[in-house]
């Protein structure tokens, strides 16, 4: 078990230090819900619309070692449920993951995430099952000679991915807003810290900043409508850093291929 898990956690640390990419079957509306401030009912979920896209560029200490595009799809048809789904692909010299986020309208937790892994000529797909009323999630590679490994955690298990748009769809936030968050590997409490000027490629924007504690997880998301997530950086090991290039929606090949 222990060469299982070690195994598992290198994988989640190659994505995770290169974009905070975190982790991501039931219905999760039976789950005690978070605080009605966090959640807007499905109608309403501005500011992301279909097809939204997002592009980012990758660094590591002031380096650039990649690019990655983030595109939203709201209210798609999977397993049964109807869900938002979130499709990530990361590039960089020596890795790219693809994953494809299903995570729930009523409290915005991944359901479940498949990953398409190519790193230095091999490639492997893996498969993250949440089970949120149990607090856990079970990880199977495909095609693997092992036995899935399941992760337990203290509480509902978020996704970085997934909590950027938690926060993005949430209208307002006290000085003392806090959210207990809870990955597969590593949990903290993410504060509202203030607002910043922040410049990237993107544009020069007013901020809101979040820090996670005691983990070094950093999120700033433009203090609009919009709410751009300007700029994040990992909740792992590694402070890598995702920084707002571009912004618009997804072109008709882009959509196609990515919806469903």
């Amino acid at each position: 078990m222990k060469r299982l898990l070690r195994s598992f956690l290198i994988s989640l640390f190659a994505v995770g230090a290169a974009l905070c990419l975190g982790f991501g079957i039931y219905q999760l509306t039976q789950l005690a819900r978070l605080p009605e401030q966090f959640v807007k009912p499905l109608e309403t979920l501005a500011p992301f619309a279909e097809g939204e896209q997002m592009r980012f560029k990758i660094y590591w200490k002031r380096v650039r070692i990649g690019s990655a595009v983030m595109t939203f799809y709201p209210n798609v048809d999977f397993e049964g449920q109807r869900l938002h789904k979130i499709v990530v692909a990361l590039d960089t010299a020596t890795f790219d993951d693809r994953e494809e986020i299903y995570l729930s309208p009523d409290n915005f937790l991944p359901v479940k995430i498949f990953r398409d892994i190519r790193q230095m000529g091999a490639r492997k797909k893996i498969v993250e099952d949440y089970d949120q009323l149990n607090k856990r999630v079970t990880v199977t590679q495909e095609g693997a000679d092992r036995e899935p490994t399941v992760i337990e955690r203290a509480g509902p298990l978020h996704n970085v991915i997934c909590l950027i748009y938690l926060v993005r769809q949430t209208e307002s936030f006290a000085p003392d807003w806090n959210l207990n968050v809870f990955l597969p590997t590593v949990d903290f409490d993410l504060k509202f810290s203030g607002s910043e000027n922040v410049e990237v490629p993107a544009g020069d924007f007013e901020a809101l900043a979040f820090t996670g504690n005691p983990n070094e997880f950093r999120l700033w998301a433009s203090d609009d409508a919009r709410r751009l997530p300007l700029k994040f950086r990992s909740a792992g090991l590694l402070k890598y850093e995702a920084v707002l290039t571009d912004f618009g929606l997804a072109t008709d090949g882009e959509a196609k291929e990515s919806d469903g």
